[in-house]
């Protein structure tokens, strides 16, 4: 593959999955390649690539008519992403806590910093923007990168962004989440300092919240009609449009 279909292969991945994380493209929805071609004015072949490339991570499933589909959203499958995450980061985080030099521990406090100067507020609530989201991934992983393990991380990552569909559906139904500054500042100082036990039950206690408040609120039509306020939202105001590779 030369450099520039490289290039365009990778924007094009970025873009379809920005898309799905922010919800502008709805849960369950059909994706029409022709008009996703269209949309993102690229050829088919690129396109194709990228689809196949995000159905590896569980955002997008193939249909029986060699088409694509936006994976769906459910009580269930937001407790199971909460579940897997909370045993992929304790093993990373104990593992990471046990190898981790300084430069890890000057990296998770660059993460923080740069995670703290992205959060916004609108009527005191934060908003959750694509920028948002991008540092607080960089920040988590920041917490389990020195765990050693390149399989370990491309589980971690993948079940971390099936998350953030359901924290930009939470956003569009008002829900609160909690101080996640603090619980963020408070994971910092107990990974920081080695405390491994505190440390796991701080990290489970903060992944909790988000899916027991959504888990408690959320039903079809909430997830339907939130999706649809998501999807306006990132359209009509432009937060959302940065890609997310």
């Amino acid at each position: 593959m030369s450099g520039s279909s490289l290039t365009i292969g990778l924007r094009i991945f970025g873009a379809l999955k920005s898309d799905v994380l922010s919800v502008r493209l709805l849960p369950n929805e059909r994706l029409n390649i022709e008009a996703l071609s269209d949309r993102y004015k690229v050829s088919l072949s690129p396109l194709r690539e990228a689809l196949v490339k995000l159905s590896a991570t569980g955002l997008v499933v193939a249909t029986d008519r060699k088409g694509y589909r936006v994976a769906g959203l459910s009580r269930a499958d937001l407790r199971d992403i909460g579940h897997t995450r909370r045993h992929l980061e304790r093993a990373a985080l104990t593992d990471a806590m046990k190898h981790g030099d300084d430069e890890w521990e000057a990296n998770i406090a660059g993460a923080l910093h740069v995670l703290s100067k992205a959060t916004q507020f609108e009527a005191g609530r934060p908003v959750y923007s694509l920028d948002w989201e991008k540092r607080h991934k960089a920040f988590h992983r920041s917490l389990v990168i020195a765990c050693g393990s390149p399989r370990l991380m491309t589980m971690w990552e993948n079940i971390f962004d099936q998350g953030i569909r359901y924290r930009q559906i939470a956003q569009a139904l008002g829900l609160d989440h909690g101080d996640s500054a603090a619980e963020h500042a408070e994971l910092f100082d107990l990974v920081t300092a080695r405390k491994v036990k505190p440390a796991i039950e701080c990290m489970e206690a903060h992944v909790g919240v988000a899916v027991r408040i959504l888990i408690d609120t959320m039903d079809e039509e909430m997830v339907k009609c939130a999706g649809r306020v998501a999807a306006l939202s990132g359209a009509d105001t432009g937060r959302n449009t940065e890609a997310f590779a």
